[in-house]
């Protein structure tokens, strides 16, 4: 079952009045700015910039620079709607039809939808638990000498997990080697709850994708950006322009809005590692296993019973107890795991994941 499908599904139970803590979206509960919600849709209604409004662009520049400490000029940008889409249209743009992709398991299931759409063949390399989640890189070499691409997503979607220096350079050095373009979906950037900066952009061989949605919690604004060489930029642009013409001027307007607070990233940040704190410190309690997230906003865990089914599991606790998780299968080979989404409330974080202690029992 897809996170769409099961997040589709506990809508349709909220609508028979069946109460629902979501564990299973990564979208959060917290506040936005007041500025945003007093803006007007209405007056922003012309078409605008195929690759954003200049001064989004621009306040997105600033933010690569103060916040991430990389240097990236507006003509490096392209504004997308949301970060799903700039997965799509990098896949559309730079690769042919039956090109290989490669990704490392566990992995959001969005890159598999994106790849299948956009006739790309998505080839998973696994990582495991017991070696924390770090790639085996001379089984990845082996893997990547026949693919055009390689996604990497740190902080990870869905483990938590931020590769160290060396292997982040030594996977790096390999695509370089190979000619073979990075795919960084960067949507957790700024939830790296050990203080890392964003690694180095090497423009000639990678694009980078970011989005509101997580770190300014504008998920339904769909509002994201892409870091590229100008000719890479220049073929995204094309896909942008044929299937969405340009990102509302409302969206964009919001953005620079969110870019403008400095408190927002910070206070988001810490509240997150709070709940992480909470909602590991209780599965502990019940038995699970996992490697404490160093990033992101999920805890993927690992319950120890034989044959656990964790899609059997997922469906039955949502329908009989209202609460959604997402099976571990839908990122990988992880039957036996689950993940955990903490964009909900502390309170419901907690009320939720006692039921699913109750339920283990």
């Amino acid at each position: 079952m897809s996170i769409s499908r099961l997040f589709q599904r506990a809508r349709e139970l909220e609508r028979q009045r069946r109460e629902i803590i979501h564990l299973e979206v990564g979208q959060l509960d917290l506040p936005i700015s007041k500025v945003i919600k007093g803006l007007t849709p209405k007056a922003y209604s012309p078409y605008v910039d195929i690759n954003g409004i200049a001064q989004l662009r621009e306040s997105i520049s600033e933010y690569c620079s103060n916040v991430q400490g990389i240097d990236v000029s507006p003509n490096e940008i392209l504004v997308t709607p949301g970060g799903r889409f700039a997965i799509y249209a990098t896949m559309v743009g730079c690769l042919g039809p039956n090109d290989a992709a490669l990704v490392l398991d566990p992995s959001w299931p969005g890159y598999i939808e994106c790849a299948e759409v956009a006739r790309v063949k998505l080839q998973r390399v696994p990582t495991y638990l017991e070696n924390g989640w770090v790639p085996d890189l001379i089984a990845l070499e082996a893997r990547i000498r026949s693919a055009k691409l390689l996604i990497l997503n740190y902080p990870n979607n869905p483990t938590g997990k931020i590769l160290d220096e060396d292997v982040f350079e030594a996977v790096q050095d390999m695509a370089r080697k190979y000619k073979v373009l990075l795919l960084r979906d960067e949507a957790y950037v700024d939830y790296n709850f050990r203080g890392d900066k964003l690694p180095p952009l090497d423009l000639s061989n990678s694009v980078s994708v970011f989005t509101f949605s997580k770190s300014f919690a504008m998920a339904g604004f769909r509002l994201g950006f892409t870091i590229a060489d100008a000719k890479t930029i220049s073929r995204l642009s094309k896909v942008h322009s044929a299937v969405m013409t340009c990102v509302n001027e409302y969206s964009q307007r919001a953005g620079i809005i969110a870019l403008r607070d400095k408190t927002i990233l910070k206070r988001n940040a810490n509240i997150l590692r709070k709940r992480i704190a909470i909602a590991a410190s209780l599965l502990k309690d019940f038995g699970l296993s996992f490697y404490y997230p160093e990033g992101g906003m999920y805890l993927f865990a690992r319950v120890e019973k034989k044959g656990f089914d964790s899609l059997k599991f997922a469906n039955h606790i949502l329908e009989q107890d209202g609460v959604a998780l997402v099976p571990g299968a839908a990122f990988g080979p992880y039957p036996e795991f689950l993940r955990i989404s903490l964009g909900t409330s502390t309170p419901k974080i907690i009320r939720g994941l006692k039921i699913l202690g109750k339920a283990l029992e």
